[in-house]
């Protein structure tokens, strides 16, 4: 698995980029506050989060909390997943 670079990150945050791996794919995606917000009071409140989509599962961390090293480490793990790798035929 190739480390992702401060550009891979920037790209993520700034220009919608997306990332494969095998199965697995990273984005960032603004996704709806859960609990926050309530009836009536409108429009739920959003946050960007980097998704990590893959057979395995979505695995989410926010944008604003995540540096590069803390990204590599979560994105390793989740590629590492068995169920991520693409199965040869």
């Amino acid at each position: 698995m190739k480390k992702l670079t401060i550009r891979d990150q920037s790209d993520l945050e700034a220009r919608g980029a997306r990332i494969h791996e095998g199965c697995a794919s990273l984005e960032v995606r603004w996704v709806s506050m859960a609990g926050i917000g309530g009836l009536g009071s409108g429009a739920m409140p959003k946050e960007r989060k980097f998704v990590m989509e893959g057979p395995s599962g979505v695995h989410t961390l926010l944008v604003d909390a995540t540096d590069l090293n803390r990204l590599n480490a979560h994105w390793a793990g989740f590629c590492a997943d068995a169920r991520n790798k693409l199965v040869s035929a």
